[in-house]
């Protein structure tokens, strides 16, 4: 399992530089179907509120050890000023991201990259068609990938598409992955 620190985490905004990295508090970025568009909040730590703020619609790139995930543009900042300074949020959006057509599945395996599952049978049935995975993953898994399950339960193993993949990196929590997945 990779262990995701804050180094690991990239971030680009065109008109700001790399001094930018140190000062982030937390990210997510959610990557959707190629009918939706994907979205990243970055949350930057300004305690003396002198941070250079990004010009509407510049560029926003995101990567994960050195996987780019998100590629897009600043949609909005918004700060919020407390006696210990500001925290500025760095909302952005995209068009959907790479295509899944030619990516190899990945097998996700009880015990060594599924954290957590809340997989649940929807309409009684006994087999399960939708729910989220909370695994560790390489961040190129995007939407539209086809996963597989084993070992984990009779009605919950076996294949999946992927329908949103959310990727969460938190100073104190640290990185987590989560993967809407309904079958096929």
């Amino acid at each position: 399992m990779a262990i995701i620190t804050p180094s690991s985490i990239s971030v680009e905004i065109d008109g700001l530089g790399a001094e930018i990295n140190p000062h982030i508090i937390s990210a997510v970025v959610t990557l959707r179907s190629p009918a939706m568009d994907d979205s990243a909040t970055i949350e930057v730590d300004d305690p003396a509120g002198m941070a250079a703020l990004p010009r509407h619609d510049a560029g926003m790139r995101i990567a994960i050890a050195d996987t780019e995930i998100f590629r897009g543009h600043i949609e909005r900042v918004s700060g919020e000023g407390t006696e210990r300074g500001q925290t500025l949020q760095l909302i952005g959006a995209a068009q959907s991201g790479p295509s899944a057509a030619g990516l190899p599945p990945h097998v996700f395996i009880w015990g060594q990259n599924l954290v957590t599952w809340s997989l649940t049978a929807e309409q009684g049935d006994t087999t399960l068609d939708a729910g989220v995975l909370a695994v560790t993953v390489h961040p190129g898994v995007r939407p539209g990938m086809k996963v597989t399950v084993v070992g984990v339960r009779a009605p919950f193993d076996g294949g999946y598409v992927v329908e949103t993949v959310t990727h969460t990196f938190n100073l104190g929590a640290g990185f987590s992955t989560s993967l809407r997945v309904r079958r096929p």
